[in-house]
């Protein structure tokens, strides 16, 4: 058989087995963390706070291009139209020359690594011509 329950007014529950029950109200639960818990927590929030200014530093720091103070009597400010490479303005600085030894060379005076790092608009050092 089973018990029959109604709810009252007065938050009473009153059951077939006749006598009343008051209900429990749930005000708010609370979690709780254990130590490893509280751990985890704090590296997430720290590691989150840390890629947030490293997102803010990348986004206001300055590419790393060409000034008019590093020019030297070797040396010339060109700047690099939209789709130019640097195997063209190597071709055009030295034509007599291995493009790949200029490449090499206007790399090392704009402290580049790798070619994939010009974009139209920058101001490249680049050697005059022998």
């Amino acid at each position: 058989m089973s018990a029959v329950t109604v709810k009252t007014l007065e938050n009473t529950v009153i059951s077939s087995h006749l006598y009343a029950v008051p209900t429990r109200k749930v005000v708010g639960t609370r979690t709780v963390l254990t130590q490893r818990g509280r751990l985890v927590l704090g590296l997430i929030t720290t590691a989150s706070v840390l890629a947030v200014l490293a997102l803010v530093f990348a986004a206001f720091t300055p590419n790393a291009s060409a000034s008019t103070g590093d020019v030297s009597a070797n040396t010339h400010i060109q700047i690099v139209e939209a789709g130019q490479t640097l195997w063209q303005i190597a071709s055009e600085v030295d034509p007599s020359a291995d493009p790949r030894e200029t490449i090499n060379r206007i790399l090392d005076l704009n402290s580049l690594s790798n070619s994939a790092q010009i974009h139209a608009g920058q101001a490249l050092i680049v050697p005059n011509l022998n």
